[in-house]
């Protein structure tokens, strides 16, 4: 059995991210560093029902900036894994979660978002793309275009366009 699939490993590392969460405090840095890692660890494994759940709450505006943005990650390296093996991304809470953050005040977290929904599928995702190509952060808008591309919509051309014969 794949390391990836095997669910007492996914148990045992969501019960760890769980109660790393718990003791949650920004100045504790090697606590951050030790969330950090187990949501990147999570977004290795196929276990949705066990990782999502831990996953999603780390992307809380409670936590620290890096272990938020590598929850999002951890949802993008599923995604890029679905997409790689042509498997749908339609884990319709995680879409939902996604998308809340994406309008979060924290720049990094929209531009991590905006690549992230880029590899989910459905409307809500797609639809949330198109009002982010309209970011006031550079960096969101471009993100937004190339993942509307990725999903074959055409809505960020204007974007790209832009990006390349900017001297930005």
């Amino acid at each position: 059995q794949k390391l990836s699939s095997n669910p007492q490993i996914a148990t045992e590392l969501a019960s760890l991210m769980n109660e790393l969460l718990k003791r949650n405090s920004a100045e504790d840095k090697e606590l951050v560093s030790q969330q950090s890692f187990v949501v990147r660890t999570l977004g290795w494994l196929d276990q949705d029902e066990v990782i999502v759940p831990p996953i999603s709450e780390a992307m809380d505006a409670k936590y620290d900036i890096l272990v938020r943005t590598d929850a999002i990650k951890a949802v993008a390296m599923i995604g890029g894994r679905r997409a790689q093996f042509k498997q749908p991304f339609e884990n319709e809470a995680l879409v939902d979660r996604v998308v809340e953050i994406s309008s979060d005040s924290d720049v990094l977290v929209r531009q991590v978002a905006a690549y992230t929904l880029g590899l989910m599928s459905g409307p809500q995702a797609r639809q949330r793309l198109k009002v982010m190509v309209e970011d006031a952060d550079h960096n969101t808008r471009i993100n937004a275009a190339l993942a509307l591309a990725r999903q074959k919509q055409v809505d960020g051309l204007a974007v790209l366009l832009e990006a390349a014969t900017s001297s930005e």
